[in-house]
């Protein structure tokens, strides 16, 4: 069963700290050092170590407009005197993991250990470097290190190379798993893109999700739009090294490292790379994809955010009932364009998206079985008053309602289905037309009771004469028709109107009783409503 007080816990903590973006472009920046402008440091937290011999400055260029060049014409072995972007709003991390860093408890001098200073607060984390060669020649040596870190901090939790091969850019990754020879960890380095254009702006983002657990975060690493690596954290080293205050340790980040370190390359002064914008957010840009390792096993729940920090708010969790060979799942917001050529925006007739509408596309290339468990948050400020919110599976080029448990009180609405595609959350607004139930379950003939059952939403369907034939096998039949109180106008079977027979505070009951041989042999039951609604059933006990 799908562990909704899990999924609840999760969508509260997403929805309530949420941040915005830190940092961005230059332009507004002023020429000369990037040191102390707009949240951005070249030294370490008490101003005494400034990084002022690092070649980097605020430039203004003829094709890119006003940039940040930095080279690695001057080097140094340390971390918090280098670049270090604006902080995020709220500290990223799994739970219980801190910043770690070398503010003191006054704040004015170091503390010997380091001390924590902040707990994490959100379990994601979003960077976006746009960057080009500053002579778009050859650089051979050129090097800069990218790492999610602690602002001025020596504990990185992550590290992108950005090296000039002397033919193209190429971008490294280094990854720290379990070493599975002795206790401890292991790197590696993977070239995920070589001799990218000295001309061109590359765009490469990173999207961290750090899980509770150990050995577990997810790195996607994107370039150009297109994922090019999946890794992880750092968390297992640090598992590892522990510390004498807290074994092990888990690390928080708050900000980016821009690290100029190793052999220093005196030649490219004035060089190295321009970059023309550096994102740091706790939030993933709807137009980035989560990407999420689905491992073998049994009722497998991965948990997504989608959420854009404006008004796109989409989280929420999937369950496979089995998962048989290993591979990864992408959840991706989908924009669709408003007409009748895009065949994802044309609903069932009494479907209504909501304000701002949802839309999500889920797919696997991890080997399942189903059924798939797939839950979604709405907020019940953007569908209609008094209108409950339907998950909808787009199938066969058309709509289907695949709703199975819709909780009000989390806002989250949860359906299963028999394979994944493109997914969206609306409601049912009732027009004054006749509908009929449109999910038909035909049991046990010789059952005496409850041998034909109807339930579902309202959609236009017809129940069959000969279903009806072969269902009463010679008996006659008692119809009864219930739901929200307000909800039925009518119930009209064979031109005869039913007669209530029952209503509460919140609900109410229809019966229509038929003899055998009144069933002729164009028999159809139609129910009449002009009220928006959920669920209408009806269940009919046939009489010997």
């Amino acid at each position: 069963m799908l562990s909704i007080f899990r999924l609840e816990h999760f969508i509260a903590v997403i929805l309530s700290i949420r941040s915005l973006a830190a940092a961005g472009s230059f332009e507004n920046f002023t020429l000369g050092t990037i040191n102390l402008q707009q949240g951005w440091t070249v030294q370490d937290s008490f101003g005494t170590s400034v990084g002022t011999l690092f070649d980097q400055t605020i430039e203004d260029t003829q094709n890119s407009g006003r940039v940040w060049r930095m080279s690695n014409a001057h080097t140094t072995s340390g971390f918090s005197n280098h670049p270090f972007s604006p902080t995020t709003a709220q500290v990223a991390g799994e739970p219980g993991s801190s910043l770690w860093n070398d503010f003191g408890s006054d704040h004015t001098k170091p503390k010997n250990p380091p001390g924590y200073r902040a707990n994490a607060t959100i379990a994601t984390f979003y960077t976006r470097v746009n960057f080009t060669s500053a002579t778009g020649s050859p650089q051979p040596g050129l090097s800069l290190g990218l790492s999610l870190c602690a602002k001025q901090s020596n504990w990185r939790m992550t590290l992108i190379q950005l090296n000039d091969n002397g033919a193209g850019i190429d971008i490294v990754y280094w990854d720290n798993t379990v070493n599975q020879f002795n206790n401890g960890s292991i790197f590696s380095s993977t070239r995920i893109a070589s001799g990218l254009s000295y001309t061109a702006v590359h765009s490469l983002e990173m999207v961290t999700y750090f899980k509770d657990g150990f050995n577990n975060d997810v790195v996607n690493i994107f370039l150009d739009g297109t994922l090019i690596h999946t890794g992880s954290t750092w968390e297992v080293y640090y598992y590892f090294l522990g510390d004498v205050d807290i074994q092990p340790r888990l690390q928080a980040v708050d900000s980016l490292l821009v690290r100029s370190s190793g052999t220093a390359q005196p030649e490219y002064e004035d060089g190295g790379f321009f970059f023309t914008e550096i994102d740091v957010s706790t939030y993933i840009p709807p137009a980035v994809p989560v990407i999420l390792p689905t491992p073998v096993g049994e009722r497998v729940i991965l948990q997504f955010d989608l959420t854009d920090g404006d008004s796109n708010n989409v989280s929420g969790q999937i369950e496979f009932a089995e998962v048989t060979s290993p591979g990864f799942t992408t959840f991706t917001n989908v924009n669709v364009t408003a007409g009748e050529a895009d065949p994802l925006y044309v609903p069932p007739s009494n479907f209504v998206l909501g304000t701002p509408p949802i839309y999500i596309d889920i797919s696997t290339d991890a080997v399942i079985s189903p059924p798939v468990l797939v839950c979604l948050t709405y907020a019940t400020s953007a569908f209609p008053e008094n209108t409950e919110p339907q998950i909808f599976h787009f199938i066969g080029e058309r709509w289907v309602d695949a709703t199975t448990r819709i909780n009000t009180t989390a806002q989250i609405v949860c359906g299963e289905v028999q394979s994944l595609s493109p997914f969206a959350v609306g409601s049912l607004i009732i027009t004054p037309d006749a509908f009929a139930v449109n999910r038909l379950r035909l049991k046990d003939k010789q059952n005496q009771k409850d041998a034909w059952t109807l339930s579902g939403l309202f959609e236009t369907a017809n129940i069959t004469t000969n279903d009806l034939l072969e269902a009463m096998d010679g008996k006659g039949v008692q119809f009864e028709v219930y739901g929200q109180r307000g909800l039925i106008s009518s119930v009209v079977f064979e031109g005869k109107n039913c007669r209530r027979i029952g209503r509460s505070a919140s609900t109410e009951k229809l019966s229509c009783r038929m003899k055998q041989g009144q069933i002729s042999t164009t028999a159809r039951a139609t129910f009449k409503q002009y009220k928006q609604s959920s669920r209408l059933f009806v269940k009919a006990t046939f009489s010997g």
